[in-house]
């Protein structure tokens, strides 16, 4: 659903972006908001203090995965600036923004 006047925000796994650009039912830009490196994303997670070893190495097999599939697709419209991603750099991307 669209309201005018509104920009929604979906927050999607690349199936989901994938499945969002097939259905073509939104005229969207689609940003991956990834870490710099999967290194940094499993060390950030490791400061949260708050997985186990297994739980943290699975995350990091999925955010390897995702960080694949996001470079690879062709889905999204932009790829990085994860934590860093400004409002002026989404205008460059989307001027209407």
């Amino acid at each position: 659903m669209t309201c005018p006047g509104k920009l929604p925000l979906l927050e999607l796994e690349v199936e989901g972006a994938q499945a969002l650009r097939i259905a073509r039912s939104l005229d969207c830009l689609t940003i991956f908001l990834a870490p710099p490196s999967v290194p940094v994303y499993e060390e950030r997670v490791r400061s949260w203090l708050t997985e186990d070893d297994a739980t943290l190495a699975t995350r990091r097999q999925i955010a390897a995965e995702q960080l694949a599939a996001a470079k690879g697709s062709g889905v999204f419209d932009q790829v990085g600036g994860w934590m860093g991603y400004r409002c002026s750099s989404a205008k460059r991307v989307w001027p209407t923004f």
